[in-house]
């Protein structure tokens, strides 16, 4: 199997997920990460030197909280922190 840069994020991302038995609610953020990065203003916002990582993780984390899913205060703590290191691994 090919290694990406992507992989051991996928992976911890799943481990998490069995450990706080919330697979589902992953498999959902997923979803939504992926349309989101078919939007061309939201790529833009998202490559923008001057947009702080703090704007771009309000932006993300406010979408899913629009999207209808449903999620807990800790998922959605947990969710910033994963954005916040993908955004710091960039």
């Amino acid at each position: 199997m090919e290694r990406t840069e992507a992989r051991p994020y996928a992976q911890a991302l799943f481990n998490d997920g069995v450990a706080q038995n919330c697979l589902p609610f992953w498999g959902d953020v997923l979803s939504i990460a992926s349309t989101l990065m078919r939007d061309k203003s939201a790529i833009a916002l998202l490559k923008n030197p001057r947009c702080s990582a703090t704007k771009k993780v309000d932006f993300f984390v406010g979408l899913i909280e629009s999207s209808g899913l449903s999620c807990t205060q800790d998922q959605l703590l947990w969710l910033r922190r994963w954005f916040e290191l993908l955004l710091s691994h960039d």
